[in-house]
């Protein structure tokens, strides 16, 4: 035997909004006059982010420094060293006193369309100037 609900659900009722008043239009001239682009938004700091500012170091960076910046897990700081390398970043690395560094080679064009974050790059600048105007040692030994 089933049970019959006591009230029937009303669930196609939908929320009703006010009625515009005669001030609306002016608030609508208001909002328009406003700027839309004027608020030049910093990009987010993500994980990923953090990730390739540790690996554009001079010095590079090991895979457990990079577990221990991310939170990541060793297969996750690897899977995401190889999404970089498939967006076209020149993710190297080379052994010192037995451990794997990583890092991203510095004469090594930046992929079309990204900006270098982690040099402080302007947004409008080119890939070129980017890559001109960076101040990190080409010196990084010898790739492995």
């Amino acid at each position: 035997m089933t049970k019959t609900p006591s009230t029937p659900r009303n669930t196609t009722k939908k929320a009703r909004r006010p009625a515009e008043s005669a001030a609306s239009p002016d608030a609508a001239a208001v909002v328009s006059e406003a700027p839309a682009a004027s608020v030049v938004r910093q990009p987010r700091e993500t994980k990923a982010l953090a990730l390739r500012h540790s690996l554009q170091d001079p010095g590079g960076a090991s895979l457990t420094s990079l577990m221990a910046s991310t939170g990541w897990q060793a297969h996750t700081v690897r899977a995401a060293l190889s999404g970089l390398r498939k967006k076209g970043w020149a993710v190297q690395r080379r052994t010192e006193d037995g451990v794997t560094i990583y890092f991203i080679d510095p004469e090594a064009q930046v992929p079309d369309g990204k900006t270098d974050v982690a040099l402080g790059a302007d947004p409008a600048q080119t890939a070129e100037e980017v890559t001109a105007t960076s101040a990190v040692s080409a010196e990084h030994g010898p790739v492995v």
